[in-house]
């Protein structure tokens, strides 16, 4: 029993440092190159979005330690397809996709209800394509890899990248903190 636990634990760490390693790239990649700071400021995204200079924003990724554990629930019961059968990384990639940005529940701008329930323009719908296809592609196969192989070398730098990430966070939201 005390091993089986253990399992569930290592798999719901795997899958949440995998998810806020690839949500922190995707979203550094979304701030320097496609400049979200200055389209956040703009309608229609200045509507809805909180400016990237908010506190909460620089904490965001700290936060997604809460997704990172309902990926891990929700995967946990496909890990035979997922990660042990043939074919599990476009599975993986199919499943993400499709349950965290096509058919989000609300009128998510990308999603198939933005699509249809929101004026926004097609190019506000096309914007996040790149940052969620970073996320896609990192995330499936950093995790996709570490559950195959379990190598305790991947874990340490993994581990590593988590907790410099983590520290880079709280910094950030102090500083802005501090500013507002």
């Amino acid at each position: 029993m005390e091993n089986k636990t253990e399992s569930k634990l290592g798999f719901a760490y795997r899958v949440s440092a995998s998810h806020i390693i690839a949500y922190s790239l995707a979203g550094i990649f979304a701030l320097l190159v496609m400049d979200y700071g200055n389209l956040y400021a703009l309608p229609p995204l200045s509507h809805f979005m909180r400016p990237v200079s908010d506190p909460i924003v620089a904490l965001g990724p700290v936060l997604q330690i809460f997704r990172g554990l309902v990926l891990a629930l929700v995967f946990w019961f496909f890990q035979q397809q997922l990660f042990r059968d043939k074919g599990g990384l476009p599975k993986l990639m199919l499943l993400v996709a499709g349950l965290s940005y096509l058919s989000a529940i609300g009128p998510a701008p990308g999603s198939l209800e933005g699509y249809i329930f929101t004026t926004f323009p097609l190019s506000i719908h096309l914007l996040g394509l790149p940052e969620f296809a970073i996320y896609l592609l990192s995330f499936s196969f950093l995790l996709n890899r570490w559950q195959k192989t379990g190598s305790r070398k991947l874990t340490f730098i993994m581990s590593i990248a988590l907790a410099l990430l983590v520290g880079m966070n709280l910094l950030g939201f102090l500083q802005a903190a501090a500013s507002a």
